[in-house]
């Protein structure tokens, strides 16, 4: 679904400017819209609500990546000639018709669009910037052996264990990661931890067992164990607390080590999956998705290729963004 706003008055007996319109439902509807995973499309140089005021979603505010700046500068221009800011509304329209069109439905395309890459870690950035707390959920990539075991973990599961600073793991995740695929929450919030924050421990699948010439239905394999594992990773998420915990920071699952034939292909393949995993999640998993706050944090090294990738997926392959 797509929402066109026009001006949006307040609410009756609310201290708002005298001679604004009275309510007419335009913030809550834009409100709900957004919520569901809906595009909302404010007329700005209308004024009033659509124009940012009386609690209209910050996020609608903001230039989606299948519109250029011009055409979402002229929502908001008083000075433009009407006729334009009324082409720039219908290219919008087409626009995002045309990303839906790309990835399959309005919520999909959302997610994709709100979809975005960081250049630091799941528990933050060297200088210890960004680390997460009990309101966030980090996803910890970790090999069945390495759980259970409980020997120190490499890669970003050693940074995560070295954050935690505790018993490691405990009893409840050995229990729930019993195969490849598998993922389990977990709330780090004790006394025993120096690191306080919410995991999802998920057993990556390694493609380094597969040699020899490739085939189409191996490819369909790798891609659907991967996409398997995401969705187990989105649907833990949504056993989290939906109250506090609206932040989650994905990564990509495997390394080039791990990729086997799969090496140069994975900032793609991983886009591909996380959308795949996405549409199969119910309405309510998608909403709780779609109102929380998405990374995917990737190393330096890797950072512009995920981020080429995602762009790609974003665009559609046609469509250039300006943000």
């Amino acid at each position: 679904d797509i929402y066109i706003t026009v001006e949006g008055g307040r609410k009756v007996g609310s201290n708002q400017p005298r001679g604004a319109p009275l309510d007419d439902g335009v913030v809550r509807v834009a409100k709900l819209a957004q919520k569901r995973g809906a595009v909302v499309v404010p007329l700005g140089r209308t004024g009033w609500a659509s124009g940012g005021l009386f609690g209209f979603p910050k996020d609608a505010l903001q230039q989606p990546r299948f519109s250029t700046r011009e055409q979402w500068s002229l929502l908001s221009s008083y000075d433009a000639p009407l006729e334009k800011s009324a082409e720039a509304v219908v290219d919008i329209v087409k626009a995002c018709a045309k990303a839906m069109a790309r990835v399959g439905s309005i919520a999909e395309a959302t997610f994709v669009n709100r979809l975005r890459p960081v250049p630091w870690s799941v528990v933050g950035d060297s200088n210890k910037n960004r680390e997460p707390d009990l309101n966030v959920v980090i996803v910890d990539p970790v090999p069945l052996d390495v759980v259970q075991s409980g020997h120190l973990a490499c890669g970003i599961s050693k940074q995560v264990q070295d954050f935690l600073q505790g018993p490691w793991p405990p009893d409840e995740v050995k229990g729930a990661l019993q195969k490849e695929l598998d993922a389990k929450l977990f709330s780090y919030k004790g006394d025993a931890y120096t690191g306080k924050t919410n995991v999802i421990h998920a057993v990556f699948p390694t493609f380094n067992a597969y040699t020899g010439e490739r085939s189409a239905a191996q490819d369909e394999r790798a891609e659907n164990d991967l996409k398997t594992v995401y969705y187990n990773i989105f649907r833990e998420f949504y056993k989290a607390d939906t109250s506090t915990c609206k932040f989650l920071r994905l990564v990509p699952l495997i390394d080039t080590q791990r990729a086997g034939p799969y090496a140069r292909e994975l900032p793609k393949m991983t886009v591909k999956v996380l959308l795949a995993a996405f549409s199969m999640l119910n309405t309510e998993e998608q909403r709780h998705i779609l109102t929380s706050e998405v990374v995917v944090c990737i190393g330096d090294g890797d950072f512009d290729l995920y981020k080429q990738a995602l762009q790609a997926q974003q665009e559609g392959g046609r469509m250039r963004s300006s943000a």
